[in-house]
């Protein structure tokens, strides 16, 4: 049994999974079923009751469920830079693990670009938009990297707001609702067909120096040693093998999975504590009554 990221908010494509179960099933030799929870409680309750051998998270929620629950972490997702241009990325490019926070602004607003140790005071005064409270790259990452340099993001800001859609974000944006706004990766590709301009509109004036450690994928450390290593072994393969790529783009827009240790999420656990030391524990609210099938 796999467990994907619970949101309600991005179901997960059903073209996607099953290319995806189908291929780790035929590389286990097992038949691989999926299970949709309701929340990150829910996850942890399969993986304790055994009803959940795998699961495919979030970075967050990989910190949210580790210290309750016994996995061994395989691989993580990457993906290839975004170019920051209306172009799309490049056919064959070379996905690295993890992904970017940025900082996008107005073209309208007088901001030099961001860099870390050097004056961030231009940032001070202006309306900013942030993603949920529990989002690294949109949240979190934005507000470490302020922290850092002398910006409280808290009371240096002007009427910051929390928009959880990037897109409805990047729109507040180009139109001028907002002066700056953080994302995780650029989302303006995704909003060309209501704003054709906004790549004139806006511009990235921060691209944070560490990278976001990319969505983990977990196996149980009670799944029988056979059965965890062929699972292992097939993850791996899922994340070099050109025929599932497209699967996984669409799934949660990676264009690989990379090996994995638990050191990876050491620099997000230090931005946590740093920033907010709640925010895992807002991915675990009560189980659901009953889980997502």
């Amino acid at each position: 049994m796999l467990a994907l990221i619970p949101d309600p908010r991005r179901p997960p494509d059903a073209t996607a999974t099953a290319a995806i179960t189908t291929f780790l099933g035929a590389h286990t030799g097992t038949p691989v079923t999926l299970q949709l929870p309701g929340s990150y409680a829910d996850v942890v309750d399969g993986l304790q009751r055994g009803t959940i051998d795998a699961a495919w998270l979030e970075s967050l929620g990989y910190l949210a469920i580790k210290p309750r629950v016994n996995v061994n972490l395989v691989t993580r997702t990457a993906e290839c830079l975004p170019t920051y241009t209306a172009a799309p990325k490049p056919a064959g490019c070379k996905p690295v693990a993890g992904r970017q926070s940025i900082i996008l602004c107005s073209t309208g607003v007088t901001i030099s670009e961001l860099t870390d140790g050097r004056d961030w005071s231009g940032l001070k005064a202006k309306s900013f938009v942030f993603g949920d409270p529990a989002s690294p790259g949109a949240n979190l990452w934005p507000r470490y990297y302020m922290r850092r340099n002398h910006v409280d993001p808290d009371h240096d800001l002007a009427h910051p707001t929390v928009q959880p859609v990037a897109a409805a974000a990047a729109l507040q944006i180009y139109n001028s609702q907002s002066d700056c706004g953080a994302f995780t990766g650029d989302p303006r590709p995704s909003v060309l067909n209501l704003a054709p301009d906004i790549f004139e509109r806006t511009r990235v004036v921060f691209v944070a120096p560490v990278a976001l450690p990319g969505d983990p994928q977990v196996i149980s450390a009670g799944l029988n040693q056979k059965q965890a290593q062929a699972l292992s072994r097939a993850l791996l393969q899922m994340g070099t093998d050109g025929s599932i790529a497209g699967a996984l783009n669409s799934l949660y827009g990676a264009q690989g999975l990379r090996p994995a240790t638990d050191s990876d999420y050491d620099f997000l656990r230090r931005v946590v504590a740093d920033v907010n030391p709640a925010a895992p524990a807002m991915l675990l609210p009560s189980p659901s009554a009953s889980p997502h099938a």
